[in-house]
């Protein structure tokens, strides 16, 4: 492998992503300053290495292999494994690709680093977000040497034996070539002469040759200044589809052709963006040629295709190559081709819905639609462009409806998704869903093309939807609302625990260890203080005498003041202390939690037109004078559907309110839309015309100007679906004795009863009958709702559901599989449902219509922490049920605690976020469990073969230079596992019985196979989908060995069994905690279980790594109560 620090890497080269780097993939840099090779390896090659390795690229293959290792040994460093940001390097990105920094950075951060523009390494590294918590030496991996490899500036240019289409001459030709760019089995050659350096030169050179005014040029320019990649190309597309002779703008006019040669170049010379539907960065002069070459094959003709080829091309080399700029006589051949396309009434003849085949005849139409493939696009535009062959689509020769296009025209679904809100919610109405709305706006309006209509069907709610988002987008300086001369005073009270989420984690320096103290959210007063996570997996743990120190220290940072960073105004920059005789003070004020407010007056406003128009023109400083009567009467007037859609963008307390994205297929790209969500931002704009000092409209969001008065106005919202229920539960009858931490779990649940608890308490611990005493005493003080809907995995279903049966409740399970309409939410009894069967088969409208009166339950709630379809419904019916818990025994999958915040979101009194995360991990009712069983965790480790050596490199103990076969190499450990268990197995069943971990169903049957060589059949049990089981100690069936897979690790209990065996599998800590508190839980009698983990070879890598995760969940444990058992 010719990773960097084998190489180094000199001033000016690129470098780009190793093979087996898969986070930064496809990624291409530029270096400016040295990064040098490590010298052990520059001392351990020999001649073969050195010309193998170095030979090809161009600062070495000149040098004979003498020079080179003198070369090499004269420059090398002796530090092992430095990372690039540990150089003095500056780094210019050619290519961002991969998913690491598009998960990782923002799109403001993306565009600058494609800026063209070298940056200092160190800056983009610490662009990056640290985890949080997060203290490790590296918070990012991403820049160690093993995932970059050194790359020649021309080594995406080869020699080539087959058809190559030239740029210059447009000609396809077969035979032999040097230096083409290969793709596909074809190739392509650079365009050659003189290069387009600037936007500022190609304006220059549209002027002269169409005789331009730069007036004319620089008034366009600002009408399209606010334009993102995608609405240019809208624009493009829109300009040579309607055939348009001018464009307009309010008053004004344009000659269509200099409005889409300029958006064209503006495009041409933007940076880029990501562009999600195809999952790949695309640059600026990438996204012109294409989308031009693309609406012409859509919409338009050319006499010559060989041009539309071209197009393609020179697509695919700014793609693959950053540095690339065209000719300026590529240019002026693109600006005489939109001119020609733009004003023929033609049209190509094509399928949209082909079956894609690769052609075999090699033509211009065969070359373009290989190179589109290879660009990347919609199957229906391959699908095109595969069956064009210069036929042309029968001609219709009429006045186009559109001959002056309104430049609002080119915005649509395609290019901001967000439209479907700015039609009004009545219109919505006629539409199922958004991907009905999307088709409406093209058949109506966006897709009218007078080459293949003979009528045009323009929308009026289409053309004021444009309207309206063109407004909103180009964010003009709105104007302030007249007051009268009176004022309305508020009184607030913030709840205390705020205070906890303003002051954030604090970082203390403790004997040589960086601790975390945070202040509690139920008693402000009290601290949580823990060690940091890790990476290097040292102790976390802290001795009772630190933390009293961490207490100490951290009270007198509190009375000398801490300085808060908060979004809200009302607290940023302000100085927290506590005083002598314990009350906060905040800038020396006490009693701060209590605000009295004077607002000023507008008057009521009589507007013409609709409130999204008035959101759009206006704002102000007061509230109107009649507000909280007019928010009466709109809320009074809202469809119960409509309101719950509302409070599921409402109930969190966040500083700006922004809908769920849309994607181009009307789903949401993250979490699940609804076709209500035009009804929820009108209502939010009526919120911004009664109360303008408390929200305002931004582009298509909402800003929190003033935080007390919309946490104000946001409880009356939510407070109307507050009903008085009567529910006809019977009292649950609990047999068994309460654990002390069951009755504190309880205690904290009621102490108040809220909307929303998370209990987090240790696998085994008796989750499920905390929830049943909760639901006791919700009966019996008439607090239980109509309707109690559980939630789970299905193999945790026969447990939870016997422990209901035995307190006396009634049970009913929703199989949505069964896809019968009879299936309902019945009252007065638990309502059993798996997590993936609520959007079945109606089951989401059920739910969303009985949330107001139902107390939902999720259990395992970690398994919808991701952004999916299952996370999105049970967020969506937490937020909108009357009361919800979420219960988990583990909710950390390795080391991305970032999922939890939506959850934890819902259950404090303040934004949480990276900086507060660790705060509102407080307010979780979690017990951790001391069972005062000892763990004794033991390692089984094994030695590979030489064979294994020979196939891995130094770092995993080998000696191979070049790649390897990571899961090769995975499975090569993996067939020694087996025996490994089998042999270790042996020693305890003779006298008691073990617990197995199998890597997979094929392994797991492999081992009963070999046990079945000296046990009986009866003496193993296998858990599967269908096979669980509960062996404790009363259990009299004498089972060896119970197996099982990571898949199955929850649902059964072994409290009979002491010994677990496993090995290293992939997977996440939720997993491994999981399966541990099969046998790790009330019920075990044993006063020690022994954990025993096998792993050799790659396997010892991988258990280094996955202790990291094991660190943050133990850091996260000390944020919980320590319950003995």
């Amino acid at each position: 492998m010719n990773y960097v620090n084998l190489t180094g890497i000199r001033d000016g080269e690129f470098i780009t992503s190793s093979e087996k780097a898969i986070q930064n993939k496809g990624t291409i840099i530029q270096i400016k300053g040295f990064y040098p090779p490590f010298e052990p390896f520059s001392r351990m090659f020999d001649e073969h290495i050195l010309k193998d390795t170095f030979r090809k690229y161009n600062f070495f293959k000149d040098m004979d292999l003498k020079d080179i290792k003198h070369y090499l040994l004269n420059n090398s460093t002796v530090l092992d494994d430095l990372y690039l940001e540990d150089s003095n390097i500056q780094v210019k990105f050619i290519k961002i690709s991969g998913k690491f920094f598009f998960e990782n950075l923002t799109k403001e951060q993306i565009d600058e680093l494609s800026s063209d523009k070298f940056f200092p390494i160190k800056y983009v590294y610490d662009m990056i977000p640290r985890k949080p918590g997060s203290k490790a030496n590296k918070h990012t991996l991403i820049f160690r040497p093993t995932n970059w490899k050194l790359m020649n500036e021309k080594s995406l240019l080869s020699n080539f034996k087959g058809y190559v289409f030239n740029c210059d001459t447009k000609k396809i030709s077969y035979g032999n070539f040097e230096n083409v760019f290969v793709f596909d089995n074809l190739a392509i050659t650079y365009p050659t002469g003189k290069t387009l350096e600037t936007e500022k030169m190609a304006l220059e050179i549209l002027s002269e040759n169409y005789n331009i005014s730069f007036e004319s040029i620089n008034r366009i320019k600002e009408i399209l200044k606010w334009f993102t990649p995608s609405v240019h190309k809208s624009l493009i597309q829109k300009i040579i589809r309607t055939k348009c002779k001018k464009i307009s703008y309010e008053n004004e006019k344009f000659n269509s052709f200099n409005v889409l040669a300029i958006s064209f170049t503006i495009l041409m010379f933007l940076p880029g963006s990501f562009v999600s539907t195809i999952q790949s960065y695309v640059t600026g002069i990438e996204s012109a040629t294409k989308r031009l070459a693309v609406s012409i094959c859509e919409d338009s003709y050319l006499e010559d295709f060989s041009e539309i080829t071209l197009l393609y091309a020179c697509s695919l080399i700014a793609k693959s190559d950053r540095n690339w700029k065209p000719t300026i006589k590529l240019y002026e051949k693109w600006l005489d081709i939109i001119f020609i396309a733009q004003k023929d009434s033609r049209m190509y003849k094509y399928e949209n819905h082909a079956e894609i085949i690769d052609p075999k005849e090699i033509n211009q139409y065969a070359f373009s639609y290989f190179l589109l493939k290879e660009l990347k696009s919609f199957q229906t535009d391959i699908s095109m462009v595969l069956t064009t062959d210069g036929t042309i689509r029968e001609f219709i020769n009429i006045k186009s409806d559109l001959n002056i296009m309104p430049i609002q025209h080119c915005l649509d679904h395609h290019s901001l998704t967000e439209i479907v809100w700015y039609f009004n919610p009545a219109f919505i109405e006629n539409f199922k869903n958004y991907l009905e709305v999307f088709n409406f706006i093209w058949n109506n309006n966006v897709g009218y093309n007078p080459r293949k209509h003979l009528e045009s069907h323009f929308s009026e709610e289409v053309f004021e939807a444009q309207r309206k988002l063109w407004i909103a987008r180009k964010s003009e300086e709105k104007i302030e609302r007249n007051l009268i001369e009176k004022y309305k005073t508020l009184e607030f009270e913030f709840p205390e625990s705020i205070i906890a989420g303003l002051v954030g984690p604090v970082e203390i320096k403790l004997n040589y260890k960086n601790i975390l103290v945070v202040l509690k959210t139920d008693n402000v007063y009290d601290f949580v203080i823990t060690r940091r996570p890790s990476r290097d997996n040292k102790d976390i743990t802290l001795t009772d005498e630190e933390k009293e120190q961490g207490k100490i220290l951290m009270l007198r940072k509190l009375k000398l003041g801490i300085k808060l960073n908060s979004n809200l105004k009302r607290f940023s920059g302000k100085i927290l202390t506590l005083s002598e005789n314990g009350e906060y003070l905040l800038d020396s004020f006490n009693d701060f939690l209590k605000i009295k407010t004077k607002f000023s007056i507008h008057d009521n406003m009589i507007f013409q037109g609709d409130i999204v128009n008035y959101s759009l023109k206006y704002t102000g400083i007061g509230i109107e004078k009649n507000a909280f009567e007019n928010l009466e009467n709109i809320l009074n007037n809202l469809e119960d559907k409509i309101l719950r859609r509302i409070i599921i963008y409402i109930s969190n307390y966040k500083t700006a309110i922004s809908l769920f994205q849309l994607g181009r297929d009307g789903k949401g790209t993250e979490y699940t839309v609804s076709i209500y969500d035009t009804h929820v931002f009108w209502f939010l704009t009526e919120i911004c015309k009664i109360f303008p000092v408390a929200l305002e409209m931004e582009k298509s969001k909402f800003i929190v100007k003033n935080f007390e008065l919309w946490c104000f106005i946001k409880k009356i919202i939510i407070n109307k679906t507050n009903k008085n229920i009567k529910s006809k539960f019977p009292i649950p009858v609990i047999t068994k004795n309460l654990w002390k931490h069951q009755i504190d779990a309880t205690q904290k649940l009621i102490s108040p009863v809220k909307h929303g608890n998370l209990i987090w308490i240790s696998v085994g611990l008796g989750k499920t009958l905390i929830v049943i005493n909760y639901i006791k005493y919700l009966i019996e003080n008439n607090l239980m709702c109509e309707y109690l809907v559980y939630t789970l995995p299905p193999a945790a279903l026969d447990g939870v559901e016997k422990e209901f049966i035995e307190a006396g409740m009634k049970t009913n399970i929703l199989d949505m599989k069964k896809s019968s309409k009879k299936i309902k939410i019945k009252k007065g009894c638990v309502n059993f449902i798996f997590h993936d069967h609520m959007r079945m088969n109606g089951m989401d409208e059920q739910l969303r219509k009985k949330s107001s009166k139902m107390l939902f339950i999720v259990d395992e709630f970690h398994k919808t922490l991701g952004k999916s379809q299952r996370t999105s419904l049970a967020l969506e019916i937490s937020k909108l049920s009357n009361k919800f818990v979420g219960l988990s025994g583990t909710i950390i999958n390795n080391t991305n605690t970032n999922e939890l915040i939506q959850w934890l979101e819902m259950i404090v009194d303040f934004e949480v976020t990276e900086s507060n995360f660790w705060v509102a991990v407080g307010e979780l009712v979690s017990s951790r469990i001391d069972t005062g069983i000892e763990i004794i965790r033991e390692e089984k480790t094994f030695e590979m073969d030489e064979k294994y050596y020979k196939l891995v490199p130094e770092k995993l103990g080998g000696n191979l230079i070049g790649e390897f076969d990571f899961r090769y190499i995975l499975n090569m450990c993996y067939e020694r596992v087996n025996s490994e268990i089998i042999k270790i197995s042996k020693k305890y069943i003779k006298s008691e019985p073990v617990f197995i971990v199998a890597k997979d169903i094929t392994s797991q049957k492999q081992l009963e196979s070999k046990f079945l060589e000296f046990l009986n059949k009866d003496e193993i049990f296998l858990i599967s989908s269908n096979s669980f089981i509960t062996y404790k100690p009363e259990d009299e069936r004498n089972i060896k060995v119970i197996i099982t897979t990571p898949t199955h690790s929850m649902g059964y209990t072994l409290t009979k069994i002491k010994i677990m065996i496993s090995s290293v599998y992939l997977g996440n800590q939720t997993t491994r905690e999981q399966l541990e508190g099969r046998i790790n839980r009330i019920g075990q009698v044993s006063k020690n279980i022994r954990i025993i983990t096998i792993h050799g070879g790659i396997l010892s890598y991988i258990f280094k790594k996955y202790e990291n995760a094991r660190s943050i969940s133990e850091v996260l444990k000390d944020f919980s109560e320590n319950i003995n058992v």
